[in-house]
């Protein structure tokens, strides 16, 4: 909650702080209740995004890096393995309910929406 100054007023940024706060521990509690395939899509989703210095990527992208992340990984092909299309998108659906991230369909066609973070990159990959 917003902390009021020792007169009694709080402030924009007061009130805008509280909320930052408030919003980062409903995305953290996502973040730190996903599961493990969960995590490898936030995971290779945030190294798309800061490798290609955009805001969104396709899931297509994703699920390349995902793949890779995986085999970089595991040294037994059959202990890890990346998600299949089927369940990137439930993934996406579920990160999307939580409002972790936003997925477009319009540009694309429904099979491989563009991907965007409501939050910060650092936010996810700290929590990770």
């Amino acid at each position: 909650a917003a902390r009021p100054r020792g007169d009694g007023v709080v402030s924009i940024a007061d009130v805008n702080s509280a909320h930052r706060r408030l919003t980062a521990s409903a995305y953290l509690s996502a973040v730190e209740h996903a599961a493990p395939l969960e995590r490898l899509v936030l995971v290779a989703l945030c190294c798309e995004l800061r490798a290609r210095r955009k805001e969104s990527a396709s899931l297509e992208d994703v699920a390349r890096r995902s793949s890779r992340l995986v085999a970089l990984a595991s040294d037994d092909a059959d202990a890890r393995r990346a998600p299949t299309h089927a369940e990137l998108l439930d993934i996406v659906e579920r990160f999307a309910d939580a409002r972790l991230l936003s997925a477009d369909y319009e540009k694309r066609d429904d099979r491989f929406p563009a991907l965007r973070l409501n939050v910060a990159d650092t936010l996810v990959s700290d929590v990770l």
